[in-house]
């Protein structure tokens, strides 16, 4: 089980007393936590997805995206989505050096100061061409490339981790058990994340991107200082307790989830082809008012 527990304090009380309070702070924890498992939608659930989405039973679909590497410039589309392979035409593309003169037959013919001025080296900009029959090509904007990244030109368009931080990615769905918003003081806190897998459409100069976003990590703030994780494990619900927090002192704290996703694409139906890096991404702060009890000693009433 992976924790984050406080430090205990323990003040001298009668035997009786200390197993009287904790027997009760016992059953309300195990109330509270059957009740929290009993409810419908106590499980987790992916958070509310902006930009337009739906959610499935194993990921979630989002509006698409188009976005033009090296450009710094994207628009959001509402709606769409899916976690199938892109529809419409399959592209192939080839590049020519953005000089006068220079043709699809003979691309880097010639070279001028214009080309390396509009790009970091040691890229140039070379127009791109698209076509999807190998026979007629259209012209679909300009591209900063290498010389070798133009002589393979062929290549469709990929997907960086840049590309994949401006897509939006929904934070996972946060459980904490025993539910109802609130913690007791030395009673260990079950935290529970989703599993969502996140399936987005995006598109990468006009070629159709699938994406898919998988959780591989989690990391919780529990709001007094103590953080946990980052770890593989999502945890589970009562009573499997995989990862609980115990707060040591009453107070409104807010907890928060930040899931690590890696990301995957397909280019206009290929292979899917991972993508380097990871990308944290938070979900909504939860508030908890956590809770100090108090013991007293009360006397039989004498009648």
């Amino acid at each position: 089980m992976i924790t984050a527990t406080g430090r205990t304090r323990l003040t001298q009380r009668p035997a009786a007393l200390r197993l009287a309070t904790r027997a009760v702070a016992l059953v309300v924890l195990v109330v509270l936590a059957v009740v929290a498992v009993a409810v419908p939608g106590a499980s987790p659930t992916a958070a509310a997805v902006g930009c337009g989405g739906a959610l499935g039973d194993r990921s979630v679909d989002v509006g698409c995206h188009e976005h033009v590497p090296g450009s710094g410039r994207g628009s959001a589309e509402q709606g769409g989505g899916g976690a199938t392979a892109p529809s419409g035409p399959r592209y192939r593309y080839r590049y020519v050096l953005a000089c006068d003169g220079n043709t699809l037959d003979a691309p880097t013919s010639t070279t001028c100061e214009l080309a390396a001025a509009q790009c970091t080296p040691p890229r140039l900009q070379y127009r791109q061409f698209r076509s999807t029959d190998g026979a007629t090509w259209s012209a679909s904007g300009t591209r900063c490339l290498t010389r070798q990244e133009a002589t393979d030109g062929e290549a469709v368009p990929g997907l960086t981790l840049a590309d994949l931080r401006s897509l939006p990615i929904p934070g996972q769905a946060v459980v904490l058990e025993p539910g109802n918003g609130y913690a007791l003081v030395g009673v260990p806190v079950n935290a529970v994340a989703g599993t969502t897998a996140v399936a987005l459409q995006t598109a990468v100069l006009g070629a159709a991107v699938a994406v898919r976003a998988t959780p591989v990590a989690y990391t919780w703030d529990f709001g007094d200082g103590t953080v946990l994780g980052p770890t593989p494990d999502p945890g589970a619900l009562f009573p499997a307790l995989r990862t609980t927090h115990t707060y040591e002192r009453g107070g409104d704290v807010q907890v928060v989830l930040t899931t690590t996703y890696a990301g995957e694409y397909s280019v206009e139906g290929g292979a899917f082809t991972a993508v380097a890096g990871t990308v944290d991404v938070p979900s909504p702060p939860v508030p908890l008012a956590v809770l100090a009890g108090a013991a007293a000693l009360v006397g039989d009433a004498v009648g």
